[in-house]
């Protein structure tokens, strides 16, 4: 039996943003096991703290987007869809406005995790926004993933196909195997 509160507390004092907010996704994954029903319902406070101080905290942009994408799946685990919804379209916001195409592994990631929240509309917007390359095919690939682990397995099926294709293009071999190798993994 914990002292969620005091834990909440003593997370908060935290200097580094990020650690502080996987502490309080741990308190949360902690409280939800707790033996006391009421207790284990209050862990959205701890996911909302996260939420919060994700959405405010001095830090780069793709590790924002990546802790968002780690809010918005231990929300799912913790059966708590509407949040993961809404820590997606905020960061789906971010995606918008800010170009990525360096970072191939949190794009992929996050339009993955939108899959497992239930927006694949949203999630097929990313992948089509990005350029025919080793990007969209590994985004391409994640989505695929995302969409065989709920169970729609005619969604993914398709989707590893053109990721596939995408290594038809890439000259540098390099490339080519670094996103065969993902296609493999997915």
């Amino acid at each position: 039996y914990g002292n969620f509160i005091a834990a909440r507390r003593i997370a908060g004092r935290i200097h580094s943003p990020s650690l502080m907010i996987r502490k309080f996704l741990a308190i949360a994954e902690l409280q939800a096991g707790d033996i006391n029903k009421k207790v284990a319902a209050d862990t959205v406070d701890n996911l909302r703290l996260a939420f919060d101080h994700a959405k405010k905290a001095t830090i780069a942009k793709d590790e924002r987007l990546s802790i968002l994408v780690e809010i918005a799946d231990t929300a799912l685990r913790l059966h708590h869809p509407g949040l993961a919804h809404e820590v997606f379209e905020f960061g789906y916001d971010i995606l918008a406005k800010t170009p990525f195409d360096e970072n191939m592994p949190i794009i992929a990631d996050f339009a993955a995790g939108m899959v497992r929240a239930g927006k694949p509309g949203r999630a097929m917007e990313i992948v089509r926004s990005m350029q025919n390359d080793i990007r969209h095919g590994y985004a391409m690939a994640s989505v695929a993933r995302a969409f065989a682990e709920t169970g729609n397995i005619e969604g993914a099926v398709p989707l590893f196909y053109l990721a596939l294709q995408d290594t038809d293009g890439l000259a540098n071999p390099a490339a080519k195997t670094r996103l065969l190798t993902h296609i493999i993994k997915a």
